[in-house]
């Protein structure tokens, strides 16, 4: 069992990380119904997490070692800072734009993965990566085209969508350098979240929003945010990204905005129409298709 968990197969590694995505598409509902202001609540939603990981260290008998050189430790804050403005980013955007606006240009991270591993590494993808990726592009425009609003009064929203995309992907990217500097995965995520939450508590200082609940319900969204997009969400994807390559773990992100109009079609029957089912399909095709067995970390 052990060994299943250290060395899975592809098709569990590709599984987690479209469900993590999916975990991360129930966000922007969670959000807009929060009793608390969209930065409170990425700071929430990392700050409550903590205590899940915490468990799940514990659980698994994995110790939190104090004694990492100097140069590990800087980078060890990295994607805990570029994680906690990507979520401040997005819950600000999502406040500002529609859903699905929100949801797609958010989407775009993989994007940015390529952008980034070309000017910062001189990395140039596979044909066939670069070919799943626009296919899921189409696919994710196609799904999302009878609910995307395309106009003056959304563009700061999407604007800060497509920052937080940017700053997903470079969250992604530095996670990857710390596992091939062959840190435990568990210890990155805690202090990913770690670094996160700290990054949104002083954003949350300089925001003139809500910052408590002011009902249970209240502390139930929140909680529901730091436990299935944070914990669960975040924590398969960073799992997946000690199997697979950061290129394909972005990639599969592309698969949120499916999460998101299946929400929409069984929470506000929004049903699907056929273009936006054949987006859907066109989405998952483009992630299998990119997914290949020189896709695995050697």
């Amino acid at each position: 069992m052990n060994n299943f968990i250290k060395n899975p197969p592809i098709w569990l590694v590709a599984f987690s990380l479209i469900l993590g995505a999916a975990c991360l598409g129930v966000s922007p509902l969670l959000v807009r119904i929060s009793e608390v202001g969209p930065v409170s609540s990425a700071f929430w939603r990392s700050f409550l997490a903590l205590p899940f990981i915490i468990i799940l260290i514990q659980s698994l008998n994995i110790k939190i070692n104090f004694k990492t050189n100097n140069f590990n430790y800087i980078y060890l804050a990295l994607p805990g800072i570029f994680l906690g403005i990507d979520h401040a980013a997005w819950h600000h955007g999502i406040m500002l734009t529609t859903i699905a606006n929100s949801t797609l240009f958010a989407s775009m991270a993989p994007v940015f993965v390529v952008i980034y591993s070309y000017l910062l590494f001189s990395i140039i993808v596979s044909k066939k990566f670069l070919l799943g990726l626009i296919a899921s592009i189409i696919g994710a425009i196609l799904l999302m085209y009878s609910s995307l609003e395309l106009s003056i009064k959304n563009i700061y929203g999407d604007f800060w969508s497509l920052t937080a995309g940017a700053f997903y992907a470079a969250y992604l990217m530095s996670t990857g350098i710390l596992r091939d500097k062959k840190l435990n995965l568990y210890i990155i995520f805690f202090f990913g979240t770690l670094f996160s939450a700290l990054t949104l508590l002083i954003i949350v200082i300089f925001s003139n929003e809500m910052f408590l609940p002011i009902s249970f319900n209240g502390w139930v969204v929140i909680i529901s945010l730091a436990f299935i997009s944070q914990f669960v969400g975040i924590g398969l994807i960073t799992w997946a990204l000690g199997k697979v390559k950061t290129g394909l773990a972005s990639l599969t992100l592309m698969s949120e905005p499916v999460t998101a109009s299946f929400l929409a079609w069984f929470v506000l029957g929004e049903y699907l129409s056929n273009m936006q089912f054949i987006g859907g399909v066109i989405i998952l095709f483009g992630i299998i298709y990119a997914q290949s067995s020189t896709e695995l970390k050697n």
